[in-house]
Parts: C-alpha cells; structure tokens; sequence
C-alpha cells in the first residue's frame, strides 16, 4: 500500500479538521433554533393560559354583573308595582268608604 505524502496528510487532516468544525458550528447553530423555538413555544403556552383564565374571569364577572343589574332592574319593577298596588288598594278602600 502506497503512503501519501506528507502534503497531502496534511490537507486531508486539514479538511476533516474544517468538516469536524463546520458539522459541530451547524449542530450548535440548529441546536440554538431549537432551544429558542421550545422557549417560544412554552412562553405561548403560558399566554394561553393566562388569557384562557383572563376570559373566563371575566365572563364570570360579566355573569355577576348581569346578574346584579337583573336583579335590581327586577327590585326596580317589583316596588314599582308594590306601589302601584298600594295605591290601586288604597283607592279601592277610599270609593269603599272603609277608609279610615
């Protein structure tokens, strides 16, 4: 088996020196996209989730307030109406004539 010659050694050593650095400059470089894409990801996650929570927090206290202005427009009516009868009874006693 024939040898190379010292030149020629030494370009292929330099040549797998420079793949070796290249390969590895590639795979730190990829690895780097990957570990920025898993943190990009996670932080989206973690926003979901706060906005998911966000807008169920706020439908329920949409719900309450709803609630509450339902419930005090109803009150509204309800003494209307207690006071309309109030006067309709007291106008029923006073044409009676048992009105004291």
């Amino acid at each position: 088996m024939r040898s190379l010659p010292r030149s020629a050694l030494i370009k292929q050593t330099i040549r797998r020196s420079r793949l070796r650095k290249a390969v590895r400059r590639w795979y730190e470089r990829y690895d780097e996209i990957l570990r920025a894409a898993v943190e990009n990801s996670m932080e989206m996650q973690s926003f979901r989730n706060v906005n998911s929570s966000n807008a169920y927090e706020l439908c329920s206290r949409d719900r309450i307030t709803r609630n509450t202005e339902h419930t005090k427009i109803a009150a509204q009516r309800n003494a209307s109406n207690d006071q309309a009868q109030i006067e309709r009874n007291f106008n029923a006693e006073s044409r009676s004539g048992t009105h004291s």
